[in-house]
């Protein structure tokens, strides 16, 4: 399904508009939702992972979306820093900074079988992935500046749109450059057995 937000500003029903806001969390289908002001792009399609099946399924709806747009795919996963507080205690900046980066490291090697595990279904496709330090709605919405689309998963848990819809998707749907796919969970056999490796903390 694909449905037009209406602009940006104020909160989510503003921003898209009662109809686009709903159909992303309740609908039993990919939904596409393009910003009134968005402009073909040249760029990657852009699908953003946080270890989960929710995003495995978006990262083959991406894939597919990417082979039919003639573009390449770009796998995103974000790795948020700690806050003071939160992870370690004290904070010693420099220990902070290698403890980042060597989570970092081990996201990447998740995120590279991620890769190799969407290549091994199109073969074809040029396929990427990075993980970038950053808050991940934020790291998307930069990616959309010149991406042809944005796809993110739902999980699909809870009873309102917020709750199925997770944190990440609206914030990405909030102020988006460019179209969103939001994938919901539905049922692939190419995603059974598969287990989620990121272990990212994030949903989507």
């Amino acid at each position: 399904m694909v449905v037009g937000a209406r602009g940006r500003g104020g909160f989510l029903g503003r921003i898209l508009g009662s109809v686009a806001a709903e159909l992303p969390a309740h609908a039993r289908c990919p939904v596409i939702v393009v910003p009134s002001d968005s402009e073909r792009a040249s760029g990657p399609v852009v699908v953003g992972l946080d270890g989960s099946l929710a995003g495995r399924r978006a990262a083959l709806h991406a894939a597919q979306e990417a082979v039919e747009r003639g573009t390449s795919l770009r796998m995103l996963a974000a790795l948020q820093a700690p806050r003071s507080g939160d992870f370690w205690a004290p904070a010693v900046p420099a220990a902070v900074s290698e403890a980042v980066e060597h989570r970092r490291v081990e996201v990447q090697a998740a995120l590279d079988g991620a890769v190799n595990w969407v290549k091994e279904h199109m073969p074809n496709l040029d396929v990427t992935g990075e993980v970038v330090v950053g808050d991940p709605a934020g790291l998307l919405h930069e990616a959309g500046r010149t991406a042809q689309l944005l796809v993110v998963g739902s999980r699909g848990r809870g009873a309102v749109a917020s709750a199925l819809l997770g944190s990440v998707s609206r914030a990405t749907l909030h102020g988006a450059e460019c179209p969103v796919m939001v994938v919901p969970p539905l049922e692939d056999s190419r995603v059974e057995g598969v287990r989620s490796t990121l272990d990212m903390d994030q949903e989507l």
